[in-house]
Parts: structure tokens; C-alpha cells; sequence
């Protein structure tokens, strides 16, 4: 993807023309008058997005080699989509290379790739854009920046290797007040990272008993949208989102392990909450953009059809062809491998439109 260098002045006009035919609305759903339309995503909105998969999924950290320290930020998953995203948006405010590798997966794994930079102007820049938006890797960010324009030392050092630290005397809180003092379309759209990264949604079928049913059970839908992590702060966030939307969720702890910490998880079960969140947070999806379409649809369609069969609720799933495919097709979207398609277009116009001047501020950093 081409980005806008600060001496290219010839090439800007051709940058604002892609933005300007790349980023006006466009319908991203089945059914125009149920869903909303996609809406034109901001920089600011790409920020707070990145920020939300270097909360979940990245890295700031200091390695030493002898007396030499080097900082660098990395993001590792196995969505091709993801790492393409974060690509741009580092590209886009450092205006430096990056290093991207991946590991071969297996039957069991998936491949997964990472994308780091670190060079000093290029780490000090990255950190400054997303410190704002941070929750779980703020005392990170805020360390790094320290370091970098004092100068690193053996104690900067020591303190990012606890702050990092794994397994049970691991931090499981940050020092994050929350983004309550930020507009709510950055919250979602840091939402929607969290969502790409540590997100999971899920259409099955399960069986209750029904006393028309000869068997004594019958199949309902159960869908379900959940995120699972070890930082409490992280999660306080996201229920403090989804209930000023009027949402409801609730947290289920997880359980104390002798070697690791508590994974806790906030869940949102049934077709109105999962309907309502993805909603909310669709324009800013990249990796789970597909699942939610799946799962909105077949929302939408579920709702209809038991409204139409034999009352609401009741309709049976085993009779539902409509249903079972869509339910085919999130275990397709959900199963192990790499997804190749490219990068929404909602967010690579707006990077390039950004590039320019977060270039220059980006070399001028650190």
C-alpha cells in the first residue's frame, strides 16, 4: 500500500482522491432497513483500534544486549488481516521500515506472523499515538516514552521485564482510569480491537427439554459473544462500554491456577446483546468482520422466522436449512487456517489520506 511521504507534494492530490472515493458510506448488510450503514472511520478511530490489539495482542518491551538497550513494539497473530492492518498503521505513523515474520503452523497451530518495529523514532512515535487509547499495556507505554527521551537505563530495563512478567506474580491490573473522557466512537473502535484480537463468536445448538417433543429434548440456537483475558482493567472497560450503550453483559472469573493467572471472561449471550454489540462495533472489525455479518444475519433471520412459524420462540432449529447454513459457515470462518482477504477498505483509505503528516512527526520524534 502506498503511503504519503511529507516531500511527495506532486502524489497528495491522488491520496485525497482515493480518500474521497474510498471512504463514503457503503452498505456493508443483507438488509438496509434493519442494519446500519457502514460508517467512514477516522484516524483518531485507527489509533484507538491499534491501540486496542497492542492491548491485547502486542508487546512493548526493552531488550539488552551488553550494555546496549533497544526498544520495540510488536504485534503477533495469525490473522493475515490483522498483521496487514497493523502494518499500515505503523507504516503510517512512523514512516519506518518494520520487520514482519511468521512461524509455520502444523495441524494443530495455526501460522502466526508478527509485525515489530524498532528503531527509537519509530517506537517512540507508535507509542505515542496509541498511549492515549491504552488500558492494559499503559504503564508499558508510559515507561517507554520515559526511557526513550531520558535516556534508557538498567532500571528502565528492570522495570519493563516486571511489568511484562508471566505466569501467577504477574500484574493482573494496570493503572488505567478507563477511557470514560474519550468520545464513545473511540471506545468502540478500540472495542472493536479488542474484539479482532481476544474476541470469539459463536452460533451453536443445544439441546432442552420440551414436553411436545417425543424424544423429551429439543435443538435451540445459543449465540454467544465473549472476551477472555487476564487484565481486570481491560474488562472493566469493556463492560463500562457495553452497559452505557444499554447493553448487557456479564463477567465470569475464571478460576486460579497454581502456574498461570486467572483468565476471566465477559460474555453476552442471546440474540438482542449479541445483536446490539456487533452493531455497535461492525464498522470497526477487521478479523471478525465476516463472523459478525454471519451472525447478525442469522440473528435477523432467527428473529423472523420464529415470528412467522409456530410463535415467537418456538420455531424448530432442525428445520431451519437457513440457520444450519449460516451455523456452517461461522465454524468455517472460525476454524484453524489463515484468512488471506485484504483489509477492509474503511480503514486503508483513511491511513493513506493520514500519512503525510504523521510521517513527519513520526521522524521527528525520539
Amino acid at each position: 500500500m502506498y503511503v504519503a511521504k511529507a516531500s511527495d507534494s506532486d502524489d497528495r492530490p491522488y491520496v485525497a482522491l482515493a480518500y474521497l472515493f474510498g471512504m463514503w458510506y457503503t452498505p456493508w448488510c443483507w438488509n438496509k432497513t434493519s442494519m446500519p450503514r457502514r460508517a467512514k472511520v477516522e484516524f483518531n478511530e485507527c489509533l484507538a483500534w491499534l491501540a486496542g490489539i497492542v492491548d491485547g495482542e502486542g508487546t512493548i518491551a526493552i531488550t539488552k544486549t551488553g550494555n546496549y538497550f533497544q526498544h520495540y513494539v510488536s504485534v503477533g497473530n495469525t490473522s493475515t488481516k490483522i498483521i496487514e492492518m497493523v502494518d499500515s498503521l505503523f507504516s503510517a505513523v512512523s514512516g519506518r521500515g518494520h520487520i514482519s515474520t511468521h512461524t509455520e503452523g502444523d495441524r494443530i497451530h495455526k501460522s502466526a506472523w508478527i509485525v515489530r518495529v524498532s528503531s527509537r523514532p519509530s517506537v517512540h512515535a507508535v507509542v505515542s499515538g496509541v498511549l492515549p487509547y491504552l488500558v492494559t499495556k499503559i504503564d508499558q507505554g508510559q515507561l517507554a516514552i520515559r526511557s526513550l527521551e531520558m535516556g534508557c537505563t538498567g532500571d528502565h530495563f528492570e522495570a519493563m521485564r516486571m511489568l511484562n512478567q508471566r505466569g501467577p506474580l504477574g500484574r493482573v491490573r494496570s493503572s488505567s482510569q478507563g477511557l470514560q473522557h474519550m468520545p464513545m466512537n473511540q471506545r468502540l473502535a478500540w472495542l472493536g480491537g479488542i474484539v479482532d484480537g481476544e474476541g470469539s463468536l459463536t452460533l451453536g445448538l443445544v439441546r432442552a427439554r420440551a414436553a411436545q417433543n417425543k424424544s423429551g429434548f429439543s435443538q435451540l440456537a445459543r449465540f454467544e459473544v465473549h472476551i477472555a483475558n487476564t487484565n481486570e482493567n481491560m474488562l472493566e472497560e469493556i463492560m463500562d462500554i457495553s452497559r452505557t450503550n444499554g447493553i448487557g453483559c456479564c463477567w465470569v472469573r475464571g478460576k486460579p491456577r497454581p502456574t498461570e493467572r486467572p483468565t476471566h471472561r465477559v460474555v453476552w449471550l442471546g440474540m438482542p446483546r449479541c445483536q446490539a454489540l456487533l452493531r455497535l462495533v461492525r464498522p470497526y472489525l477487521v478479523a471478525k468482520g465476516q463472523h459478525a455479518d454471519v451472525m447478525l444475519k442469522a440473528i435477523e433471520h432467527r428473529q423472523v422466522s420464529q415470528r412467522t412459524k409456530s410463535g415467537y420462540g418456538h420455531s424448530a432449529v432442525v428445520d431451519d436449512g437457513v440457520l444450519i447454513d449460516l451455523l456452517q459457515d461461522l465454524k468455517r470462518l472460525n476454524a484453524r487456517g489463515i484468512c488471506s482477504e485484504p483489509v477492509p477498505d474503511q480503514f486503508t483509505h483513511v491511513v493513506a489520506r493520514q500519512g503525510s503528516e504523521l510521517v513527519s512527526r513520526g521522524r521527528g520524534a525520539g
